[in-house]
C-alpha cells in the first residue's frame, strides 16, 4: 500500500441531493442510475451472507467518489482495510445509500463488501426487499471500472452462520443471535481473498425516488441523512471475575468470591489491555466477567488460534441481577453474589490459526461475559475487545450549578442521547433498538440543547411522514416489519415538527410535511364521537408506564379520556402555528377553532370542582399529573381554572404521578408556572442515579427494564429550558425569551448551541436578589422576563437584577 493511501484515508462524505440530476432522453429513462443491483447468482433466499469484490487499477493517485448501499446491511473494505458499514435504516421507498471518497494510489486495488441478509433473523426494523449490493461511481466515465452491473464484480457465498431467536420476549426486535462456525467460513472472504468466486447476477438498475417514472418492486434511493456512527476499537474497564463452570452447569449461578481465580484474572486483564496471548487449556470451561465501567454499544471481536471443538460466547448485559428470574438489579456497580442474564453470539473455532470473529449487528450494555469451553484442543486467544459504535454527538453546550447532584446527572443524560441517537433515534440500544415517534420530542429537545446537529430530528420527521398509513395516522414505530398504532404518538409527530421549527427551522421541510400534518389531524378528529370528544378505538392507547395502569393505559383510556383529548388540543394548537408560519391563515383559524371547541368539551366532561382539577376518566375516579400537566400546557384554559389546576398539580399528593417519559410534560407545565423549585424536587429520581451506579438514564423508575432509554434524557433539556428559562420566541430561533427559574440554586449557568453561536445565561442569587447575565450571539435579540418585567435583550453580554422570586 502506498504512503499516499496511508495518509489520505478513504472517507464517507455527506451529500444532500440526487447524485445524477441529468436524465437520459425518453419517457421512462428518468431517474435511472448508471449502476445496477447485483446478487449472488440464483437469487439466494435469506438467511444469507455474501462477499463481493471488484478489482481495479489506478495509473496514479486518484480519488473515486462512489455511492454504496445493500439489502440488508454491508461492510465495505478497500485492499483488506475496513472502511465503513451501512446503510442507515429505511424502507424500500426510502432506501438510503452512503457516499465515499475512495483514495487510490498507483497500482492494483480490490474493493470488497460483505453483505448480510438474515431475513426474518434480522432486527425487526430492517425492511428487506431482496438481497443485493449496489456500487455506483459519481463519474459515469468510471462505470466500467467500479459500477455494479457493469464492472467485473464477483460474489462468494459465506457459509457457517446460523441464527437463533432471542431467548426472552424483551429481545424480540433486535434480531436473532448468531453462531459462527469458523471451519465453514472462507478465510478473508470479506476482504476479497480466497477461491470459488463467481460472476454476479445483474438485477434492476438503481433508481431515484422522485423522478423514476415506471417501476415495479425496487429500492428507491435517497442519500443518507444521519452521519456515520463512531466506530473505534477499545478495551475499557476491568476483568472482575474468572471462574470455572465445570461443576456449575447452571448459567444463572451467581458470581461468588470463593470461586474467583485471581491469578487467571490477571492473565485475562493482560489479554484485554495489552493483547498478550492467553492459552485456554483443553477440557476447560470458564466464564469471565468484564465491567466496561460505562455503558457501551459495540461489536465484540476475537482473534484466536487452535481450539477445534471449542466454543466462545460473548454476551452483554446492562447490569447484573440480584437473583435469577427477578427484575431487581440493585446498585449497578455491584457484581459479587449477582447473576448474569444477557444476550450475545457464539464462535466455534476451526482449529486454524488467526481466526477472526465478527457479528452482524452491535450489542449494548455495561457488562460483558465471555464463556469459553474447550474440547480436546487448547485455544489461544490473541486479541479480544469491542469496536465501540455510537452517534457522533458533538456536544458544544456546558452546564453547571451549585447542586453537585445535578452536575453529576448531566453526563448520564448526554451519554444516553449519544447511544439512543443511533442511526435513526431509538428507544434504547439494548432491548428493542426501535424508533418510536412518541420518544422523539424528548430526545430531540435534548439534542437541541447539546449540539447544533439537527440531522436526527430531520430523520425522525421524514421517517414518520413515510410511515403514514391509508387511514392518515403515522405508525407508532417505524421502520418495522409489523404495524403498531398509538394514535397519540401520531400527534407527537406534529409536536416534533413544531419544536424543530422553533429550535432550528426549515421552511422547505415544513412545506414538504405539512400535508401529512393535516392528514394526521383529520384522521385523529375522526375518532371524535357526536359529543365532540375523541374516543380512540384503534391500536394501543399507551400514555406512560405508571405501575397502576395496565399496559400503560390510563383509566378511561379505552373510552373518553381527558389525557388523549388534551393531546389533541396541543396538536391542534401546534399545527395552527405551523400554518401561520406557512402563511395559511384559513387553515390556522380552523385548527384554533377546533382546539377551543375541544377545550370547552374537556372542561364540561372532566373538570371536577371538588378536586379542583381534571379527571382522567368520565366517572371522575382517576386524577393524574398527566391530565393537569397537559391542561396547563394548553393555551385556552380559562384563568380561574388554570390557577386551580396549578395549585392541584403542585399540592395534591394523591394525583397519579408521572414516570420518566411523561414527566417531560410535567416539567413543561411547571416551567409555564415559573416553578423551577418544583422541577428540582421532581428531578429527585434522576439525581439518585449516579449514586446507584447508573452510567445512563433508565426507561422508568426501579425496577427498570432498560438502563439506557432516550426518552428519559430530557433533564438535559429542562435545565436549559426550565431552570435557566431559555426558549425560542420565533421560528428558527431568530428571537429568544429567557425566563429564569433557578428555584433554590444559588448559582446556575449554561451555554447552549444556538444556530448563530453560543447562547449563555448565568444566574446568581442571594439575600433575596437575583442577578442574571445573558450572552447572546451576533444578530440575536430577545426578551428577559423577570416577574412582571419584560427587559429587551441585544446581542452581546448584559446583566440585569431583580428579586429572587420576582
Amino acid at each position: 500500500m502506498s504512503d499516499a493511501i496511508k495518509f489520505r484515508p478513504s472517507s464517507r462524505v455527506a451529500i444532500f441531493a440526487d447524485p445524477y440530476p441529468e436524465d437520459a432522453p425518453g419517457l421512462f429513462s428518468a431517474g435511472i442510475w448508471p449502476a445496477a443491483w447485483v446478487s449472488l447468482p440464483g437469487n439466494p433466499e435469506p438467511p444469507v451472507v455474501v462477499a463481493y469484490r471488484c478489482s481495479l487499477n489506478a495509473a496514479g493517485e486518484e480519488t473515486l467518489r462512489i455511492h454504496v448501499t445493500a439489502d440488508e446491511h454491508y461492510e465495505l473494505f478497500l485492499d483488506g482495510a475496513f472502511l465503513s458499514r451501512g446503510p442507515e435504516r429505511g424502507d424500500p421507498n426510502n432506501w438510503f445509500f452512503d457516499t465515499y471518497d475512495v483514495h487510490l494510489g498507483p497500482g492494483a486495488h480490490v474493493l470488497s463488501a460483505r453483505v448480510w441478509s438474515p431475513g426474518v433473523a434480522s432486527p425487526r426494523w430492517r425492511l428487506s426487499l431482496r438481497h443485493g449490493l449496489l456500487v455506483s461511481p459519481q463519474n459515469v466515465d468510471h462505470q466500467s471500472r467500479i459500477a455494479t452491473g457493469h464492472a467485473p464484480w464477483e460474489a462468494l457465498a459465506i457459509p457457517g452462520y446460523t441464527f437463533t431467536p432471542p431467548f426472552e420476549h424483551d429481545f424480540y426486535s433486535i434480531g436473532h443471535t448468531s453462531t459462527v462456525d469458523a471451519a465453514q467460513v472462507p478465510r478473508g472472504a470479506e476482504r476479497g481473498a480466497g477461491h470459488g468466486w463467481t460472476p454476479v447476477e445483474t438485477l434492476q438498475a438503481g433508481a431515484n425516488p422522485d423522478r423514476r417514472n415506471r417501476f415495479t418492486a425496487i429500492h428507491l434511493l435517497r442519500p443518507a441523512i444521519v452521519p456515520p456512527r463512531i466506530e473505534r476499537e477499545c478495551r475499557p474497564g476491568k476483568v472482575q471475575f474468572v471462574g470455572s463452570l465445570i461443576h456449575r452447569p447452571d448459567k444463572d449461578h451467581p458470581f461468588l468470591k470463593k470461586e474467583h481465580l485471581g491469578a487467571e484474572a490477571e492473565e485475562w486483564q493482560a489479554l484485554w489491555d495489552q493483547n498478550r496471548p492467553l492459552v485456554i487449556p483443553a477440557q476447560a470451561h470458564l466464564r469471565v466477567l468484564i465491567d466496561l465501567d460505562d455503558y457501551y454499544c459495540g461489536y465484540p471481536f476475537v482473534l484466536c488460534s487452535g481450539g477445534q471443538g471449542a466454543s466462545l460466547r460473548f454476551a452483554w448485559a446492562e447490569a447484573l441481577y440480584n437473583r435469577p428470574g427477578a427484575p431487581e438489579k440493585g446498585n449497578r456497580n455491584e457484581w459479587w453474589g449477582k447473576c448474569f442474564w444477557g444476550i450475545g453470539d457464539t464462535l466455534l473455532p476451526s482449529g486454524r490459526a488467526g481466526q477472526r470473529f465478527d457479528v452482524p449487528h452491535p450489542y449494548a450494555g455495561r457488562y460483558l461475559e465471555i464463556t469459553v469451553r474447550t474440547d480436546r484442543e487448547a485455544v489461544t486467544l490473541e486479541r479480544i475487545g469491542i469496536r465501540e459504535t455510537r452517534y457522533p454527538l458533538d456536544v458544544t453546550s456546558s452546564f453547571k450549578c451549585s447542586d453537585d447532584r445535578l452536575n453529576a446527572l448531566m453526563p448520564l443524560c448526554t451519554r444516553t442521547v449519544a447511544l439512543s441517537a443511533h442511526d435513526a433515534g431509538v428507544d434504547g440500544p439494548y432491548y428493542e433498538c426501535m424508533s418510536w415517534i412518541g420518544d422523539a420530542p424528548q430526545l430531540c429537545l435534548s439534542l437541541y440543547t447539546l449540539t447544533t446537529d439537527d440531522r436526527l430530528a430531520r430523520k425522525y420527521i421524514d421517517t414518520f411522514n413515510a410511515s403514514r398509513q391509508q387511514n392518515g395516522l403515522t405508525l407508532a414505530r417505524y421502520p418495522a416489519r409489523d404495524r403498531v398504532y398509538i394514535a397519540s404518538y401520531s400527534l407527537c409527530w406534529i409536536r416534533l415538527i413544531h419544536d424543530f421549527m422553533l429550535w432550528r427551522g426549515d421552511m422547505d421541510l415544513l412545506r414538504r410535511v405539512m400535508p401529512g400534518v393535516r392528514g394526521v389531524l383529520d384522521a385523529w378528529l375522526r375518532f371524535c364521537t357526536p359529543d365532540g370528544l375523541a374516543r380512540i378505538t384503534l391500536g394501543w392507547n399507551f400514555v406512560d408506564w405508571v405501575p397502576e395502569w395496565p399496559d400503560g393505559i390510563p383509566p378511561g383510556g379505552r373510552g373518553h379520556c381527558s389525557i388523549h383529548n388534551w393531546q389533541g388540543v396541543l396538536a391542534l394548537q401546534s399545527a395552527a402555528e405551523l400554518e401561520d408560519w406557512l402563511d395559511e391563515p384559513e387553515c390556522a383559524a380552523r385548527h384554533r377553532r377546533l382546539a377551543r371547541a375541544l377545550t370547552g368539551r374537556i372542561i364540561d366532561r372532566f373538570w371536577n370542582e371538588a378536586r379542583s382539577g381534571f379527571a382522567d376518566d368520565e366517572g371522575h375516579l382517576s386524577f393524574s399529573e398527566h391530565s393537569q400537566s397537559l391542561a396547563l400546557c394548553s393555551r385556552d384554559l380559562p384563568r380561574d381554572l388554570r390557577e386551580k389546576t396549578a395549585r392541584t398539580l403542585i399540592h395534591d399528593a394523591n394525583l397519579t404521578r408521572t414516570t420518566f417519559s411523561f414527566r417531560h410534560y410535567l416539567f413543561e407545565a411547571l416551567a409555564t408556572l415559573n416553578r423551577g423549585d418544583i422541577i428540582l424536587q421532581r428531578l429527585a429520581p434522576w439525581l439518585d442515579l449516579p449514586g446507584q451506579g447508573f452510567k445512563t438514564v433508565p426507561e422508568q423508575p426501579e425496577p427498570s427494564r432498560s438502563d439506557c432509554h432516550g426518552w428519559s434524557a430530557h433533564p438535559a433539556y429542562h435545565v436549559f429550558a426550565g431552570l435557566l428559562g431559555i426558549r425560542p420566541a420565533a421560528p428558527g430561533f431568530t428571537q429568544v425569551v429567557i425566563k429564569p427559574s433557578p428555584g433554590p440554586l444559588q448559582h446556575i449557568e449554561g451555554v447552549l448551541p444556538h444556530p448563530a453561536g453560543p447562547l449563555g445565561v448565568a444566574c446568581e442569587q442571594g439575600d433575596g436578589r437575583l442577578s442574571v447575565t445573558c450572552s447572546l450571539p451576533s444578530a440575536l435579540t430577545g426578551t428577559l422576563v423577570l416577574g412582571d418585567r419584560a427587559i429587551p435583550l441585544h446581542s452581546g453580554i448584559q446583566t440585569h437584577e431583580g428579586t429572587a422570586r420576582e
